[in-house]
């Protein structure tokens, strides 16, 4: 799978209304869809309520550091415990059984439907009974489907809704710790500042030369002529018009139409899985993008040896302003480091500095405009009294440019002291408010861009490359160095070298502060010891290959693979008895 990136130049006004409508219909129903998960997660912690996951959790909060680790695994086996010692009601066998036997059965056949009546007969009855730890599964599934009949957003933006929503239920019951429970959150809908997502999915695929023609009811892509520039007539850029659809009138499509700009011509050869089409915010600037999800690999990298670099991510700053960004080794003996140079650092800090300004003169403005509101007394609108009342702690920009707003939609003349304070602010904040953006925008793609290029260098020496599986999002929320962290943002290297190697990176595992334990491969650092672990994943890699080529290949995988596996392998031994049953009528018949 591949994304493609088509840019979005404008947005008319009419589809602009439209796609908006829709967008805060699907922010609506992933609220609701919030609600429902913290009703489950409510109802699955109910089974911790226990005395021995009550220890478990003081004996916790009693670790130190050595033991910490210790306890959170006791904690973990305590609560496992908590939920094995609930007894399975037969309500719930019957259920699981009902679904062994529709699994079981032939799709499209009278005993699939008798299984599957039989099936959600026994479902119902489930999430009727008083069962409440069992039951917990199905009530949110039928709670669920619910929300999503009753969801007034168009079927594409529900899926694109629930695909997201997928990540974030697999996410555990608990925070980090152990103990606090972990909620979803709720997003708030801001209208003058709107962000969202539309989509459609496309069932199958649809090739890329059907939506370049124009004639499917989901998706149309109308694009111009390239446009060619230089001696070399190197192609630039690509004009055209995207056509989504966001619903339907009676059996007719309801389009969105947007100007787009491509600057890579799409594969003809892929089918498009999914259209997105994203609305982002940058400070005060809107930014309209569509995503185009291609099934489709990516190009064969031209590189024919079969060598191997470790990379370990770090943060180091220089003397000179620079900061060292990774610490490279092969198996040649070879090694380096990549730095930032001295001019990314810096870019990307002058943001905060410009933010700090910014808050300065928030800070100074505020008591001056709760000081002139006041000075007018009670000859003061509704609105603007209730303002008054909690204005002296208002933190955040946005509520006084929404103030500045009301102000002006109301038609307001009097106290015209007090709105010239805040107008003069506005309009000195907006003025900071883009530079900072923009300065933040340009910072940020020259750190990706600079990146994407050591990437790129690499993948086309090596042939494989070994990456570290540090937890690096924690380490940014806690560690000591977590500002020096976030202006190198190691993530973001790690993820170039992911898109250039593709299915040839590996992961080698990371164990404590330096990589390696001391105590067990003595003075050996990270690199080595990865570059012997990668050589090792070839080698499996290669018997895997090996394996699969010739026909003896072990179910691995989780379960619903191994699940599909052995139904394949079964299906596949009965279409082979079924042609050796005819073969031997044949040959009866021949021989009458």
């Amino acid at each position: 799978m591949i994304v493609h990136t088509l840019y979005i130049k404008t947005v008319d006004s009419e589809t602009r209304k439209a796609v908006l409508a829709q967008m805060r219909a699907g922010h609506n129903y992933r609220n609701e869809l919030v609600a429902i998960e913290r009703g489950r997660r409510w109802a699955l912690r109910q089974a911790h309520e226990t005395p021995e996951v009550a220890e478990a959790i003081a004996l916790l909060k009693a670790a130190t550091r050595s033991n910490r680790f210790e306890r959170l695994k006791a904690l973990t086996r305590a609560r496992r415990q908590a939920e094995e010692a609930i007894e399975k009601p037969q309500v719930y066998l019957a259920c699981e059984a009902a679904r062994i036997a529709l699994r079981d059965e032939a799709a499209g056949t009278p005993r699939k439907k008798a299984a599957q009546a039989v099936y959600d007969a026994a479902r119902e009855a489930l999430c009727q009974s008083d069962e409440f730890h069992y039951a917990v599964g199905e009530r949110d599934n039928w709670i669920r489907k619910a929300a999503y009949n009753d969801a007034k957003c168009n079927w594409g933006i529900r899926a694109v809704v629930n695909q997201a929503f997928e990540a974030l239920r697999k996410t555990g019951l608990y925070e980090r710790d152990g103990v606090t429970a972990w909620e979803p959150r709720f997003r708030r809908w801001a209208p003058n500042r709107p962000t969202g997502t539309i989509g459609v999915q496309l069932q199958g695929g649809l090739d890329v030369k059907d939506a370049l023609s124009g004639d499917d009811t989901q998706v149309k892509l109308l694009l111009n002529p390239p446009i060619y520039k230089g001696s070399r007539q190197q192609r630039v850029r690509q004009f055209g018009e995207l056509w989504v659809r966001i619903g339907s009138d009676g059996r007719s499509p309801i389009w969105a139409r947007f100007n787009v700009m491509a600057h890579r011509a799409l594969p003809t050869d892929a089918k498009i899985k999914w259209v997105k089409v994203h609305l982002t915010r940058t400070g005060p600037f809107e930014r309209w993008e569509a995503h185009l999800t291609l099934d489709a690999s990516a190009p064969p990298r031209p590189i024919t040896n079969d060598r191997a670099v470790a990379v370990e991510l770090l943060w180091s700053p220089q003397d000179d302003g620079s900061i060292t960004a990774a610490h490279w080794r092969d198996g040649d003996g070879a090694e380096g480091f990549f730095a930032l140079p001295a001019i990314i650092p810096t870019s990307i800090r002058k943001p905060d500095g410009i933010q700090s300004v910014r808050e300065l003169l928030l800070n100074k403005m505020r008591p001056d405009l709760v000081a002139l509101i006041k000075h007018y007394g009670s000859d003061l609108p509704v609105w603007l009294k209730e303002a008054t009342n909690t204005l002296h702690l208002w933190e955040s920009p946005l509520r006084f440019y929404d103030l500045a707003q009301c102000w002006r939609d109301s038609g307001f003349m009097g106290a015209k002291g007090a709105y010239d304070r805040l107008h003069e602010w506005e309009l000195r904040d907006d003025h900071l408010w883009r530079y900072e953006a923009c300065a933040r925008k340009t910072a940020i793609r020259r750190r990706r861009d600079f990146y994407s290029c050591l990437a790129k260098n690499l993948s086309a020496q090596y042939r494989y490359v070994i990456l570290p599986d540090r937890d690096l999002s924690r380490e940014r929320r806690f560690g000591e160095e977590r500002d020096i962290q976030f202006t190198v943002a190691p993530q973001e290297l790690r993820a170039a070298l992911t898109r250039c190697f593709g299915d040839e990176t590996i992961e080698a595992p990371w164990r404590g502060a330096h990589g390696v334990e001391e105590d067990e491969y003595g003075d050996i650092d990270w690199l080595l010891f990865a570059l012997e672990y990668g050589r090792d994943e070839k080698e499996a890699r290669a018997a895997r290959e090996a394996a699969k080529s010739s026909g003896d290949v072990k179910l691995t995988g989780g379960k619903w693979a191994r699940i599909k596996a052995k139904r394949k392998e079964k299906d596949d031994a009965e279409r082979g008895t079924r042609k050796e049953s005819g073969k031997d009528a044949e040959g009866l018949g021949g021989e009458r």
